[in-house]
């Protein structure tokens, strides 16, 4: 498993930019916009790496791999993307890159689809592939997740101040400190949480609908182990959620990189 340890704080985004960017709601390759200017150089300075959607349709990235680049730009999992060249991971870019207009953060994750393919002239195909998952089930002592309560999050909309007030955005994952915090979100957030989590795909079989508050105490080293026993995110999820995680063989989608090249730098 990846993520042994909780330094710091992940934000994951479980309403329309996620994985969904990739299902109905996904910009079909021939109705994607093109950035209006896009630069990209090589990082030679190594510093803090970044990626943020600024307004006015910006893009500004610093110090990223391009397989990190392939994975925000698709919304896969680093588990999920098979076939990309050691020099993804271990070369680092800039990007500089402004639309017109003021594009939704799905149009701008096309654009940088877009991006890749024209400048590294990334070639990419998705599949399902059958491998090791984790079924997610209701144990049998009984559901002790909380129901979504109303006015404990706040929608994710233009000019909404969100976080930096005192409630968090509705449908967004926190994973800091120890803890994992949402607001209003549905089993398949919860599942895709947890398949981002312990890198490998999660089915949600608990049959549940409706939409939930999460709060959950991960101790030092429940992520670490793949079994059930003591503090192990299998222990943990059963104790405290009510829900039973196993090993299991399945479908699960996959990113496969048919042809990528060092890019065209300016």
């Amino acid at each position: 498993m990846q993520l042994k340890s909780l330094p710091r704080t992940i934000i994951f985004f479980t309403t329309a930019i996620g994985a969904d960017l990739r299902a109905q709601d996904a910009i079909a390759p021939g109705e994607r916009a093109e950035f209006e200017v896009a630069s990209i150089k090589r990082n030679v300075e190594g510093n803090t790496p970044t990626f943020a959607r600024l307004p006015g349709g910006r893009l500004h990235v610093a110090n990223n791999s391009l397989r990190n680049l392939i994975l925000l730009a698709y919304e896969f999992s680093p588990y999920q993307l098979f076939n990309a060249p050691d020099w993804s991971s271990t070369e680092h870019y800039d990007i500089e890159a402004k639309a017109n207009g003021n594009p939704t953060p799905k149009e701008v994750m096309g654009m940088l689809q877009k991006l890749l393919e024209d400048r590294f002239k990334l070639r990419v195909h998705q599949e399902i592939r059958e491998q090791s998952v984790y079924t997610l089930s209701i144990a049998k002592g009984g559901l002790k997740l909380q129901p979504f309560k109303e006015g404990t999050c706040v929608d994710r909309s233009a000019g909404n101040p969100g976080p930096g007030s005192v409630l968090p955005f509705c449908g967004a994952s926190v994973v800091s400190q120890g803890q994992w915090n949402a607001s209003k979100i549905d089993m398949k957030s919860v599942a895709r949480m947890l398949s981002s989590m312990l890198s490998r795909t999660v089915n949600d079989k608990t049959g549940l609908t409706g939409l939930f508050d999460v709060h959950l105490e991960l101790p030092p080293g429940s992520l670490d182990s793949p079994d059930v026993s003591g503090q192990s995110i299998f222990a943990v999820l059963q104790e405290q959620w009510g829900l039973r995680l196993e090993s299991d063989k399945g479908p699960s989608e996959v990113l496969v990189v048919d042809h990528v090249e060092r890019p065209s730098e300016n």
